[in-house]
């Protein structure tokens, strides 16, 4: 199980956001929290997507470079929720400013990472 761990965080972090992008969890009509909970929320399940994916790549699957790999799987993935959510559904719609916080959560951990790499 510990040599599979960070592949399992992955595909459980992407069950969740897959389940979370389909289906509608709480009341439509209902109030959020505070204004842009909805920008925050794709800031950070993608940046967490994006660190799971860095470990995934980096320890368990060798692939390099791990950090290039994890931001554009974590890109294309976002990106084709958000048309799935335009043709594939009733009560969702894709939006490019959706697209634009997941990529900005990517790119942000992305760059932490780089950085945490190179010692900086």
């Amino acid at each position: 199980m510990k040599k599979h761990f960070w592949k399992l965080s992955t595909i459980l972090w992407i069950c969740i956001i897959l389940y979370l992008s389909f289906f509608t969890t709480v009341d439509p009509n209902g109030l959020p929290i505070f204004e842009n909970q909805d920008k925050v929320g794709h800031f950070v399940f993608y940046a967490i997507l994006t660190a799971v994916l860095i470990k995934t790549f980096s320890v368990e699957l060798i692939k390099n470079p791990p950090i290039v790999i994890a931001i554009v799987f974590a890109f294309f993935f976002g990106a084709v929720i958000e048309i799935l959510q335009h043709y594939a559904t009733e009560d969702r719609f894709g939006s490019i400013w959706d697209l634009i916080f997941n990529t900005l959560g990517i790119l942000i951990i992305g760059f932490i990472a780089k950085k945490r790499l190179n010692g900086n």
